[in-house]
């Protein structure tokens, strides 16, 4: 799990130490995190945040994470790049920086997505809905092999939405956390 520098400060301030494996990103450089699982080494690599929320990753960031990724994909079986740009500067991140990932899970601004293959099919992306009203599940059913992977539904991967409707209620736990902390999403547009 990652916060940002913004959003460590604040629960700082309000008492609550992070988890020890949680990361708080760096404003200039991705944090990479590898994570041991059956079927091998998964290598997590937070982007650094834009310095402005949906705008593009300067130069000096997409070149941090060129590295990051080099480096990663050097010692593990996965490379999962997690995004805080928003669908716009991720798409064009994609388009043209052949980022060499397996994943991209993105978050921030624009619409929410279950994974689908992009960059000719090497790479996953899958975006987080931005309300919280649904959860998006990914199953590999296989791990990336060669160059000439690609990423099929049904054949090595499967994923879902699943909505948090009604039938879901809320952990008493969760309310009591969130409570007096502001919805950005109650805000009214101007």
């Amino acid at each position: 799990m990652a916060v940002s520098p913004a959003e460590a400060g604040k629960l700082a301030h309000a008492g609550v130490k992070l988890p020890s494996k949680w990361v708080t990103l760096d404003p200039k450089e991705p944090k990479t995190v590898f994570i041991d699982s059956a079927r091998g080494k998964v290598a997590v690599i937070y982007f650094p945040e834009a310095k402005k929320p949906g705008e593009d990753p300067s130069e000096a960031q997409l070149s941090a994470i060129q590295r990051a990724v080099k480096e990663a994909r050097s010692q593990a079986k996965l490379v999962v790049g997690v995004s805080p740009w928003g669908s716009h500067a991720e798409s064009d991140f994609l388009e043209k920086t052949k980022p060499g990932l397996d994943i991209l899970l993105g978050l921030g601004s624009g619409v929410g997505f279950s994974a689908k293959p992009a960059e000719g099919g090497r790479v996953l992306h899958m975006r987080s809905y931005t309300k919280g009203k649904a959860i998006y599940t990914l199953d590999l059913l296989e791990m990336p092999s060669d160059k000439g992977f690609k990423w099929e539904q049904g054949t090595n991967y499967t994923t879902q939405a699943v909505v948090l409707d009604d039938s879901y209620p809320p952990a008493p736990a969760m309310e009591q956390l969130l409570q007096g902390v502001e919805d950005p999403g109650d805000k009214q547009a101007k």
